[in-house]
């Protein structure tokens, strides 16, 4: 079993998941399920995260995904006052 794991930079990351989209302030990573893809159709992804609200949270068969790093001063990570 091969697992893929992506950390491009450890900043916040915009996460777009099956249309859904998600502000993740730290802690974020995201691998591929490994069955034997005889269709490319069937390819899914496990996400965890930290939210902005500092929640974990756990996305799992998802279909469609997309990561994009994002500044690190982003308002959305930014401790309440």
């Amino acid at each position: 079993m091969m697992c893929t794991c992506h950390a491009h930079k450890a900043g916040p990351k915009l996460i777009e998941a099956d249309g859904f989209t998600y502000t993740a302030c730290g802690g974020a990573f995201w691998v591929e399920n490994e069955r034997p893809p005889l269709d490319p159709a069937l390819r899914s992804y496990e996400v965890v995260f930290r939210d902005a609200q500092g929640v974990e949270r756990h996305l799992s068969q998802v279909r469609t995904l997309r990561i994009t790093d994002l500044p690190d001063n982003t308002p959305a990570c930014k401790p309440a006052r």
